[in-house]
C-alpha cells in the first residue's frame, strides 16, 4: 500500500482523531489551533503506528520542520516514485477522457498543417 492511500485507511484516521484529541487540537509546539496536521515523528512500517510516532502541529511548525530537517533519501525517493505512479494515473485518465470525447464528437487524429509565413 502506497502512503497516499494509507492516509485514507480507516488505521490512519483512528489514529489521526486519537492523537488529535490526545493534543487538544492544538499544536505541540506553539500552541496554535489553526491549520493542525498530524506529523509522523518516525516511520517504520505503514501499518506499524503508534500515538507516540506521531505529533500534531500547526502548518507553520510542519514546514519549518522539514525545512529544517530534511526527510531520508529513502523516503524521498519512495514519494517521488508515488508521485510519478499517481502522475501516470492521471495521464492515463486523461488519455482515455480526450479518446472518449474525441470519439463521442467524431474528432479524428489528423493534424493541422502549419503555414509557413
Amino acid at each position: 500500500m502506497k502512503y497516499a492511500e494509507y492516509l485514507k485507511s480507516s488505521h490512519w484516521r483512528e489514529l489521526r482523531q486519537a492523537k488529535l484529541a490526545g493534543a487538544g487540537r492544538a499544536c505541540n509546539r506553539c500552541g496554535s489551533t489553526d491549520r493542525i496536521v498530524v506529523h509522523h515523528v518516525r516511520y517504520r512500517n505503514l501499518f506499524d503506528v503508534e500515538l507516540a510516532d506521531l505529533e500534531v502541529l500547526c502548518q507553520e511548525c510542519h514546514d519549518r520542520h522539514h525545512r529544517d530537517n530534511p526527510r531520508p533519501k529513502q523516503y524521498q525517493e519512495h514519494a517521488k516514485a508515488d508521485a510519478n505512479d499517481e502522475r501516470d494515473k492521471l495521464r492515463q485518465r486523461m488519455s482515455a477522457a480526450t479518446a472518449s470525447y474525441n470519439e463521442i464528437h467524431g474528432i479524428t487524429k489528423k493534424r493541422k498543417r502549419r503555414r509557413r509565413r
